[in-house]
């Protein structure tokens, strides 16, 4: 099932990077698409539990769906940082 999750934090393509590289390490997900202008996320999942797993993960990065907590704030920097430098990006 496909599914539109739109999450807070999400402010470049080294966020992107990140997200991505670490719903890929999940089975069974597909990331379609991540949208840093719109901090929209587009994936694919064959069932509920998996999609809350994803939820889930995505929260504990930094880029929940909610209002982000400040810790939540700065894991996404953490996470961000990461992306650009996996990435090659300069800050």
């Amino acid at each position: 099932m496909e599914s539109i999750l739109h999450v807070h934090n999400i402010k470049c393509s080294g966020c992107a990077n990140s997200i991505k590289q670490r719903l890929e390490k999940l089975d069974d997900v597909a990331i379609k698409e991540v949208n840093v202008e719109d901090g929209k996320i587009i994936v694919e999942t064959p069932s509920a539990e998996l999609l809350s797993e994803v939820r889930s993960t995505l929260s504990k990065m930094g880029y929940p769906e909610s209002d982000p907590s400040i810790l939540q704030n700065a894991k996404s920097y953490v996470s961000c940082m990461i992306g650009r430098m996996s990435d090659g990006e300069k800050s």
